[in-house]
């Protein structure tokens, strides 16, 4: 399951990433014009898509971070992907994704104490 949470976040990330640097008709339309605010989720979104790569090269490895890392990074997004659903309303497809995103997260996160 982590694993799949883990490849699940850089599926989506790093085809959002670089888009999210240009002002394509689908970002405009998903994060508005290009902004200081934009340029923060974009940094959020980098150090999820570093942890989570880290998290699979642990894995690969053997190593037992990536439980560690899982349970850090997973509840963190569960919260923030949440949170949009507030601040941001139901209808915008991103938060639609983040929300089904986020309910696989939570069965990861649950699997990662058992």
């Amino acid at each position: 399951m982590l694993t799949i949470s883990f490849l699940i976040n850089l599926g989506v990330l790093v085809s959002i990433v670089p888009a999210s640097l240009r002002d394509t008709d689908t970002m405009l339309a998903a994060y508005g014009p290009a902004s200081p605010a934009r340029g923060i989720v974009v940094a959020v979104f980098i150090t999820v898509m570093a942890l989570c790569f880290v998290g699979l090269v642990t894995i690969a490895l053997g190593l037992p971070l990536a439980r560690e890392i899982g349970l850090m990074i997973l509840p963190a997004q569960v919260l923030y992907k949440g949170l949009t659903a507030v601040t941001v309303g139901t209808s915008n497809p991103v938060v639609r994704a983040n929300l089904a995103i986020a309910a696989f997260h939570i069965v990861t996160w649950a699997t990662l104490f058992y």
